[in-house]
């Protein structure tokens, strides 16, 4: 009984580490299919990652924003939206969500989508702690986006 008991969680244990450095490799995979600019390869890998990991937020989160630099190097700016919406924003950090906002107006800036643009920039003055280069980033392209809105006096 004490031999099972000991076999059974050693095989368990072997389990995580094998299942956990899989999603690792995946993930490394995609990685670099996207450094040498396979990025059709990469995007698949990128959610084949975020299958064999389900319920982590933030693998979720930094997956997705890596599949939507997938998605800006294709030109395919109207996905990143739809993309990033796929994130759970609740339980990330104020730095995450912020790119992840950041994200998702530029994709719909870049998109000549300027309403939702806007409407995706805004909640990214309200975090608490609100990343020099990254506000930087978000106070130019609401700059853009007032501009191209026809919001002179507010830009």
């Amino acid at each position: 009984m004490r031999y099972s008991i000991t076999s059974g969680w050693a095989c368990m244990f072997l389990l995580t580490v094998f299942s956990t450095k899989a999603f690792t490799q995946t993930r490394e995979t995609a990685d670099s299919l996207f450094a040498i600019q396979q990025f059709d390869q990469a995007s698949l890998m990128y959610e084949r990652a975020i299958y064999e990991r389900p319920g982590d937020a933030l693998f979720l989160a930094t997956t997705l924003l890596s599949k939507a630099n997938c998605l800006k190097a294709q030109q395919k700016f109207e996905q990143i939206g739809s993309l990033l919406s796929r994130i759970d924003l609740s339980v990330l950090s104020d730095s995450l969500k912020q790119e992840i906002y950041f994200q998702k107006a530029l994709g719909y800036y870049l998109s000549d989508n300027f309403e939702l643009a806007e409407k995706n920039i805004l909640p990214s003055f309200n975090l608490e702690s609100f990343h020099t280069n990254t506000q930087l980033n978000s106070v130019l392209l609401y700059t853009f986006i007032l501009d191209e809105l026809g919001k002179w006096n507010q830009a």
